[in-house]
């Protein structure tokens, strides 16, 4: 059942610190990168820190991902070592889930242009309203941002941030298994199997497609949530510090869900529901 892979991966993540230590030793680095590429007066140097960013964003990726793979059978998790692992996935998988990430953000570059299409489509003035608002954006304070925009131009900003949305969650939902997909595959040729790993995904996921579809549901209300509560939070520091780290155990829970549930259905796909059965393996070795 779903809600035994949802508690299996909360297990998981709590067994293994290293999943979340990695993680925020991560958002800590990129963090200072970030602030100091806001900071600098140089082009060149932001120029550098960005790509400095992105470089470190998909060597974090590579061996994290290696590290959940490690840790689907979390009976062993306290017998191996997660740094060796890490720097193993770095290493192993660089190269493919850099092309993926690419791969990923020509996608989501391609879905913000579609939305621009589609609304220029249903709204004639869109593309002069868009131009205002940009132009608007670029001269006036953050927090007066809103306050200078027509309520016309309001309701076109909403609207276009709704169908952003709505086609970001239709392609990361296609792009569910990627990376599971990518980390456990055996094919020897870096450079081709990112290519090979989405077609794989994505034929898995439509085969798996309702319990995919409730997994991704649940993943997403959270994350709704999540926003919401940031936004009323966003004042008092303590809960705010609070939340960023639920956050980070949301983050990386939601991770260890999507492999368990990858890992579980390739165990026995010619078999039986193999997540029911591994529940009810798993209650009995508990009886024992």
């Amino acid at each position: 059942m779903i809600f035994g892979l949802i508690k299996k991966s909360y297990e998981t993540v709590m067994e293994n610190p290293s999943i979340t230590l990695y993680f925020v030793l991560y958002l800590i680095v990129l963090n200072f990168l970030i602030a100091w590429v806001i900071t600098s007066n140089n082009i060149n140097a932001s120029i550098t820190l960005i790509v400095a960013s992105m470089l470190l964003s998909m060597a974090f990726s590579s061996g994290w991902f290696q590290v959940f793979c490690e840790s689907i059978d979390k009976d062993k998790i306290k017998e191996k070592n997660y740094f060796s692992i890490f720097l193993e996935g770095m290493g192993k998988n660089i190269i493919p889930v850099a092309i993926a990430s690419i791969i990923f953000t020509f996608l989501i570059t391609g879905v913000i242009i579609l939305s621009s299409v589609i609304l220029n489509l249903l709204y004639k003035d869109f593309d002069s309203v868009l131009r205002e608002i940009i132009i608007i954006a670029s001269g006036a304070p953050a927090g007066d941002f809103m306050k200078s925009l027509s309520e016309n131009q309001k309701y076109m900003l909403y609207i276009w941030q709704m169908v952003i949305n709505l086609l970001s969650a239709i392609c990361t939902f296609i792009f569910m298994y990627y990376f599971p997909s990518i980390v456990k595959s055996n094919c020897k040729n870096m450079f081709l199997k990112p290519f090979y790993e989405l077609w794989k995904s994505v034929c898995f996921l439509f085969k798996n497609f309702f319990a995919s579809l409730l997994i991704f549901f649940i993943i997403y209300m959270v994350h709704i949530i999540f926003n919401v509560l940031k936004i009323y939070l966003i004042h008092n520091s303590i809960l705010s510090i609070l939340l960023l780290f639920m956050w980070i155990y949301f983050i990386s829970i939601s991770i260890m869900l999507i492999f368990n549930y990858y890992e579980q259905k390739n165990i026995c796909n010619n078999g039986p529901d193999c997540i029911e059965q591994n529940t009810n393996s798993n209650s009995s070795s508990e009886e024992n």
